[in-house]
């Protein structure tokens, strides 16, 4: 196992990881795992409830989260430099229509 395997192991059990997509032309991809050490530089002000960022692939930059005053998961994230935006809601529903890798291992099979 290598290094790095060891170090995305241990954050990936503990929880203490953030994701990060890309938004551009109005697609979500590309789907990154962001460490502790790497929030430092970003900030946890781009970054919801749920430790998701948005990059704006067409800027190359983290995209700001604005929270809503309605309720919870209502936000949005912007880009401060060409002020493309996209909703939260369209973030959850892009997430919750990957395949779950926790529904598929080893471990549940056995147990």
């Amino acid at each position: 196992m290598s290094r790095k395997d060891e170090y995305n192991e241990i954050y990936l059990q503990n929880g203490n990881f953030w994701l990060s997509y890309t938004y551009k032309n109005h697609t979500l991809g590309k789907e990154q795992i962001i460490y502790p050490h790497e929030i430092v530089k970003i900030g946890t002000s781009k970054c919801n409830e749920n430790k998701i960022f948005i990059k704006c692939g067409k800027c190359n930059v983290y995209m700001n989260y604005i929270h809503s005053l309605r309720s919870s998961f209502s936000g949005k994230w912007m880009c401060s430099h060409c002020g493309s935006y996209v909703r939260e809601t369209t973030v959850n529903t892009y997430i919750d229509r990957l395949p779950d890798l926790m529904k598929d291992n080893e471990y549940d099979d056995i147990y």
